[in-house]
């Protein structure tokens, strides 16, 4: 995401944050990752990072399946107009298994993650995922949150634009088929 470019998504993540952090003050605070996906820098990750994508890639993986969640990829469109299943459908690939090569990294120290409101961030038709640290906490103690962070993410992997729709009209649409 490019925060720079959608001044409605920095209220929408300074409210996803700020209920984190409520949620943090009232309660304190597997598989291969992403049951194949490719980890070619996930080294960068570290284990809490890692164990987290782990657990929220379980999660999304099997959201995907269904087909209330799978129509999120009808959806949205792609910079040429196309919907993204179309392009998933060009891959010869499902969902699940476009999902299972998406790599991921971490994005500390990146100016995106300097962002507190930033959780993570990718570029359209980018292959990687980069996770800022924070992405753990959140996760962690909103799963369903984390879940739709990943799959807002991908979207953007399979060439999703930005304004329109806004960044959080994104994760909303995502929480609202899959969240469930």
């Amino acid at each position: 995401m490019d925060p720079s470019r959608d001044p409605g998504r920095r209220a929408g993540l300074r409210g996803a944050a700020s209920a984190v952090a409520i949620a943090l003050l009232l309660f304190g605070v597997t598989a291969p990752l992403g049951g194949g996906a490719r980890t070619e820098q996930s080294d960068s990750l570290n284990p809490f990072l890692r164990g987290t994508l782990e657990k929220t890639l379980s999660g999304v993986l099997a959201s995907v399946d269904g087909d209330r969640c799978r129509r999120i990829f009808s959806d949205f469109r792609d910079a040429r107009g196309r919907p993204l299943s179309s392009v998933l459908e060009d891959l010869h690939l499902s969902a699940r298994g476009y999902l299972s090569g998406v790599r991921f990294a971490s994005g500390q120290g990146s100016r995106p993650c300097g962002d507190s409101r930033i959780i993570a961030f990718t570029r359209p038709r980018a292959g990687t995922i980069y996770l800022c640290e924070r992405f753990a906490v959140v996760a962690r103690e909103n799963p369903r949150l984390g879940a739709a962070l990943v799959l807002h993410e991908a979207l953007h992997t399979l060439g999703l634009q930005e304004n329109p729709p806004l960044s959080t009209e994104i994760t909303q649409r995502v929480l609202d088929r899959c969240g469930g």
